[in-house]
């Protein structure tokens, strides 16, 4: 076998070691949107997905108890805060997809929110309870929160002259409050049909009378059906007991 010829002048040359190359990403900007804002808009489910996904961090404060989610803090991470810019300024009032999809040419589907459609054209009933004293009550659809209070007021021989207010829980486990006309605030009786409630059956309301005398009357769903006429106006369907008196008679005490 030939030998191999040996190496001649073989100068040795040094490597340097490889550098890192200089971060060329910019600073991260400034955010132009209000975290705290991120409650609201786009919606808690989305919030949800935001922090599954590493947006966003969520704080809790655990000595909440009385919440559902006790939300206290809202951070981005960085790269939800580079994603959350790429959005345009009036971003929070529309649909996030119209501004994210142009960044993402594969985009194809959308997780949506289902959507709870009003009840129509039906009836609900409730069971009113104060104290003791129930009634059952027979509303259509159509009925606004308001004709639904003064018929409760009615029912139990109350006089309609105090604001008032009706507390639910969503389908999301949070505190819904609609307002009396007079308090100025959304939603309101006069335009909340009973139609809109997330109704099923067993589902609890409490409808909360006279802010100073804090009157708390509890309606529970029993039934209700969709495209159902038979009740075009509220009903009263049966009553159980006494009801309290409104207002101390002070000529009994004396």
């Amino acid at each position: 076998m030939a030998k191999s010829p040996p190496l001649r002048n073989v100068h040795k040359v040094k490597i340097p070691p490889a550098q890192p190359e200089a971060c060329k990403c910019e600073p991260l900007k400034a955010l132009h949107l209000d975290v705290k804002d991120l409650r609201y808009t786009p919606g808690l489910l989305n919030l949800a997905l935001m922090e599954l996904f590493g947006f966003i961090q969520i704080t809790l404060a655990p000595h909440l108890t009385g919440e559902t989610w006790p939300i206290i803090g809202i951070e981005p991470s960085d790269w939800g805060r580079t994603f959350l810019n790429c959005l345009p300024e009036d971003a929070q009032g529309n649909p996030w997809h119209f501004a994210i999809k142009p960044h993402i040419p594969n985009w194809q589907r959308e997780l949506r929110e289902p959507e709870i459609l009003a009840l129509e054209n039906g009836f609900c009933v409730f069971k009113v309870s104060l104290g003791k004293a129930y009634c059952k009550l027979a509303a259509p659809t159509s009925a606004t929160l308001d004709d639904l209070a003064a018929d409760i007021l009615s029912a139990f021989a109350f006089d309609n002259d105090h604001l008032y207010e009706f507390i639910y829980t969503n389908r999301y486990g949070l505190e819904e409050r609609v307002n009396h006309p007079y308090d100025n605030s959304d939603p309101c009786t006069e335009d909340f049909t009973v139609g809109e409630l997330p109704l099923y059956k067993g589902m609890e309301l409490a409808f909360h009378f006279d802010f100073g005398d804090d009157w708390w009357f509890k309606l529970v769903v029993e039934t209700f059906a969709a495209n159902d006429g038979r009740y075009p106006q509220i009903s009263i369907l049966e009553q159980h007991g006494t009801p309290p008196k409104q207002y101390r008679d002070w000529d009994e005490d004396e």
